[in-house]
C-alpha cells in the first residue's frame, strides 16, 4: 500500500439540517460531478455500493502505468466513531461496470481523525501507485467507512485510462530535502526521485544548506555540484563559502572552501562539460552607483577558485530579481534572466547574453505582459530558447494558471506559446519546481509542477508541441513527509 500523508483543510461553515452526505471525489472528478460549496452536499453521498448509481462516463483523466497519481477527495462531513475508528481507502477496479467490492483493489487507507465540527470539510491528497497494467477504460474509487451503526458506506467512482509509460528517464533525478530543523545541526539530505515518484535517501548532511539554483549536473564525470554553507547567519553581500561534489557512482561527498573575491551572491551555478573551464557561475555584485547592481559571469574550478569576470553586464537598479541561467555548449553562450522588482503585478525581465568566447554581451528587454517565464532551456547550436510559463501576466495576481511551454527570441525577447501543458487552474503559479539541467537525453524538459493542494507531479514535455509525454506523482509538500527542493537531472554518460 502507499505511504499517504494528509493535508487538512477545514472550511467551518455554518450548517444546520444535515443528514446525508459524506464523500466527494474532485480528482478524478467523480462520475455524475461534484459539489462541495456546502457541507452535506448531496453530490457526496452515494451509500449504495460498489460505485454508486451516477452512470458511467468515459474516462475523464488518463494515469500512467507503474506511476504515482494524486487522488483529490473531500469528506464532506465527518462520522468519527471513538469506540471504532473508520477509515477512507481508495482503490482501482478493472473495466466499469464492477457489481461488487471485491472487483476492487485497495492501494492506500487512510484512518478517519476526531474532527470537532461534524460540519468540518476536509480535503485529502494521497499519491497512489497506478496499477502496472494498461486499461482503456477502468475504475478509480474513493470509500469512506464510518464503522458507525448510524451510517452507511459512502461511495464515489471516476473513470479513468491507464496507458502504457511513455518514456523512462534514463537518468537521475535529485533533489535536496530540507533540513529537519528539529535536529541539531540540522540536517539535510541528498534524494533520488525514481521513475514512480519515489525518493531514495543518499547522503544526509549535517549542518548544510543549499540555496536555490546553486545545484549542477556533469554528464561526463556523473559528478553533482552544489555551493552551499553551513547553517548560520546570512547576509545579503557574502556568497556561500563552499563547493560540494556528490560522485554518483561512489556514492560520497568531498567539499573546497571557495574563493571569494568581492562581496555579492551566488546566482546560478552551470556545468560546461569541458575539463579546462568545468564549472560558470553567475554572481550578482553591488554597483558603483547606490543600490545598482550588476551580475558577472564566471568560471570556476573544482578546487574553488574563481575566475576574473567574463565580459561586463551593465549595472542596474531594475532587473535585480535573478530568475534563471542556461548555458549553450556548442555557441558558448551563456543566458541570464533578471525579473523588475518593480513590476510587481507583471513580470517585466532582461535577457542578458554572454559570448565566452568573445566576452560580447547583449541585452534583450523581455517586455511586459507576455509571459512571464521561468526554466529556459536551450537545445544546443539553435539560439532557440523554451520556457514554462504560467501564463500571460494576469489582471489579477489570483488569477487562474494556464501552464504553458513557450519559445523565446532571444533577439526580440517575444515568448510564443507551443502547447498547453495542463488545464487551467491545476497547478499553482509557483516557480520552485524547476529542475537545473532539466532537458533529457532525448530532449524533453522536465519541471515539477504543484498542484493547490501541495502535492506535486513530474512532468516531462516535448519541446515541438509542448504535450506531456511523462507524468508521475511525487511525495513532496505539504501531503508529504518531506519538503524538496533544488531539483537537478543528470542524463546517462552515454548521452
Amino acid at each position: 500500500m502507499g505511504s499517504p500523508r494528509v493535508s487538512l483543510m477545514f472550511a467551518l461553515l455554518a450548517f444546520a439540517g444535515v443528514s446525508q452526505a459524506h464523500v466527494c471525489l474532485m480528482n478524478p472528478p467523480q462520475r455524475g460531478g461534484f459539489d462541495i460549496s456546502t457541507p452535506g452536499s448531496n453530490a457526496c453521498f452515494w451509500p449504495q455500493g460498489p460505485c454508486g448509481t451516477a452512470p458511467v462516463s468515459s474516462p475523464t483523466v488518463t494515469l500512467v502505468a507503474g506511476t504515482s497519481f494524486n487522488v483529490l477527495f473531500q469528506q464532506n462531513l465527518n462520522h468519527y466513531n471513538p469506540g471504532w475508528q473508520g477509515t477512507l481507502d481508495v482503490s482501482f477496479g478493472t473495466g466499469f461496470n464492477q457489481t461488487s467490492d471485491k472487483d476492487f483493489t485497495i492501494v492506500s487507507v487512510i484512518p478517519d481523525f476526531w474532527a470537532h465540527l461534524q460540519a468540518s470539510q476536509t480535503n485529502f491528497t494521497v499519491a497512489v501507485p497506478v496499477p502496472a497494467t494498461p486499461c482503456p477504460h477502468c475504475t478509480l474509487r474513493v470509500r469512506y467507512v464510518p464503522n458507525k451503526p448510524t451510517e452507511p458506506i459512502f461511495h464515489q467512482c471516476a473513470d479513468v485510462a491507464i496507458t502504457s509509460p511513455y518514456v523512462q528517464l534514463a537518468g537521475g533525478l535529485y533533489a535536496i530535502q530540507s533540513p529537519d530543523l528539529f535536529s541539531n545541526p540540522p540536517v539535510s539530505t541528498l534524494v533520488r526521485l525514481g521513475n514512480d515518484g519515489r525518493a531514495t535517501a543518499l547522503q544526509s548532511l549535517p549542518n548544510f544548506y543549499v540555496s536555490q539554483g546553486l545545484v549542477a549536473a556533469d554528464v561526463k564525470s556523473q559528478r553533482l555540484y552544489f555551493i552551499g554553507d553551513t547553517f548560520g547567519p546570512l547576509a545579503a553581500d557574502v556568497a556561500a563559502n563552499t563547493l560540494y561534489t556528490y560522485d554518483v557512482a561512489a556514492n560520497t561527498f568531498a567539499s573546497v572552501a571557495i574563493q571569494r573575491p568581492f562581496g555579492g551572491q551566488w546566482n546560478a551555478l552551470i556545468t560546461t562539460g569541458t575539463a579546462s573551464n568545468p564549472l560558470i557561475v553567475v554572481a550578482q555584485v553591488p554597483g558603483t552607483a547606490a543600490y545598482t547592481f550588476a551580475y558577472q559571469v564566471r568560471y570556476m574550478m573544482p578546487d574553488g577558485s574563481v575566475s576574473d569576470p567574463i565580459g561586463t553586464i551593465p549595472a542596474t537598479d531594475t532587473f535585480v530579481n535573478f530568475l534563471w541561467a542556461t548555458f549553450d555548449p556548442i555557441l558558448q553562450l551563456v543566458y541570464v534572466l533578471g525579473g523588475d522588482e518593480n513590476s510587481i503585478t507583471s513580470q517585466d525581465a532582461t535577457l542578458y547574453i554572454v559570448n565566452l568566447a568573445t566576452k560580447a554581451v547583449t541585452v534583450t528587454l523581455l517586455p511586459g505582459g507576455n509571459f512571464t517565464l521561468v526554466s529556459l532551456h536551450v537545445v544546443p547550436g539553435t539560439k532557440t530558447l523554451f520556457a514554462f510559463s504560467p501564463g500571460e501576466t494576469p489582471a489579477s495576481p489570483l488569477a487562474q494558471t494556464n501552464w504553458s511551454l513557450v519559445s523565446v527570441d532571444p533577439a526580440t525577447g517575444i515568448a510564443t506559446p507551443i502547447g498547453q501543458v495542463a488545464p487551467w487552474g491545476q497547478y499553482a503559479p509557483y516557480y520552485g519546481g524547476s529542475v537545473y539541467g532539466g532537458m533529457t537525453e532525448t530532449k524533453l524538459f522536465l519541471h515539477v509542477f504543484r498542484q493547490a493542494s501541495g502535492a506535486s507531479d513530474l512532468v516531462a514535455v516535448a519541446p515541438a508541441t509542448g504535450s506531456t509525454a511523462f507524468i508521475t506523482g511525487l511525495n513532496r509538500g505539504i501531503n508529504a513527509a518531506v519538503q524538496l527542493d533544488n531539483f537537478v537531472y543528470l542524463a546517462p554518460a552515454s548521452s
